[in-house]
């Protein structure tokens, strides 16, 4: 309904809207594979919007892109908003070195937007800190300093039977983006 919502109050730079609802509520799943599905419903798709479950979409969401945003990013984030508060661990700009030293405080979070051409997909592989793997994948991105998403960040609604919470998802990530990092310092290494 938040997306819809936020569609109703200004399309931005976006003429068509279509909501593929991914229900993975038991993790049958997982959270890869539901992202995956979802992705797939619409694979003609110019642009992806990433929203989990537990979330929901900003109203502005589709008004803060800009359409110079499109023609030069692989993927949009917007500023970390947990329970509709933005969070004051916030970093800017977050880049994908910024990504090594700062790691997942601060920096991106899921409720994005993915170009449909990539044809990128999360690792179904992986249960927790499949979003950082996704992240540093992409060949660029830019964070706004707006949130685009509210992440729902209530004990009771995060985690499920194929996710993690709170420091289990940060030292998840941790390994992921510091797996890229070293890979990255190997290559220059060479």
């Amino acid at each position: 309904e938040s997306v819809q919502r936020a569609w109703v109050q200004s399309r931005g730079p976006f003429t068509l809207l279509e909501v593929v609802r991914v229900d993975d509520a038991k993790g049958v799943l997982g959270r890869s594979a539901a992202r995956n599905r979802g992705m797939d419903a619409s694979a003609a798709a110019d642009w992806h919007f990433l929203l989990d479950a537990d979330d929901w979409a900003d109203r502005r969401a589709f008004d803060l892109i800009k359409p110079a945003d499109l023609e030069c990013y692989a993927a949009i984030f917007g500023a970390v908003s947990l329970d509709g508060r933005i969070a004051s661990s916030n970093k800017w700009p977050v880049t994908r070195e910024s990504l090594f030293v700062h790691g997942a405080l601060g920096t991106l979070a899921m409720g994005c937007f993915v170009r449909g051409d990539l044809g990128l997909r999360f690792d179904e592989t992986m249960d927790v800190g499949e979003d950082y793997d996704f992240y540093l994948r992409l060949p660029n991105f830019i964070k706004l300093r707006e949130p685009l998403v509210h992440i729902g960040y209530k004990a009771e609604s995060a985690g499920g039977p194929r996710s993690s919470r709170g420091c289990d998802w940060f030292a998840a990530c941790a390994a992921v983006i510091e797996r890229y990092r070293l890979g990255e310092e190997a290559l220059l290494l060479r």
